[in-house]
């Protein structure tokens, strides 16, 4: 495999056993698709189902890896802090998109 095409595997690999871990959303919704743990070393970005923004933000709460974050939350401190420099939680830039 060419050093390129490696680092991209070693790094979908590593995001992809983080969510895992760490979101119940996409560990449920994978789940949901016959993915398994065990398997995890073996799946492809081709192997993932597909997931609509609608479904993910039907779910954000469930699907961010940061239980600080908590899309009420977020919703309300953006209508509030309309200065983009301004940080959430002192931690986070929030950018607000109302595009796809």
């Amino acid at each position: 495999m060419e050093p390129m095409l490696a680092n991209q595997r070693a790094s979908f690999q590593k995001l992809l056993n983080y969510v895992w871990q760490h979101s119940s959303f996409y560990r449920d919704f994978y789940g949901s698709q016959g993915i398994k743990e065990k398997d995890l070393s073996e799946v492809t970005v081709r192997d993932l189902p597909f997931l609509t923004k609608q479904l993910l933000m039907d779910n954000f709460d469930a699907a961010v890896t940061d239980s600080r974050l908590r899309k009420k939350d977020l919703e309300q401190w953006i209508q509030e802090h309309p200065d983009p420099r301004d940080n959430f939680l002192a931690d986070f830039i929030v950018v607000h998109s109302s595009g796809s």
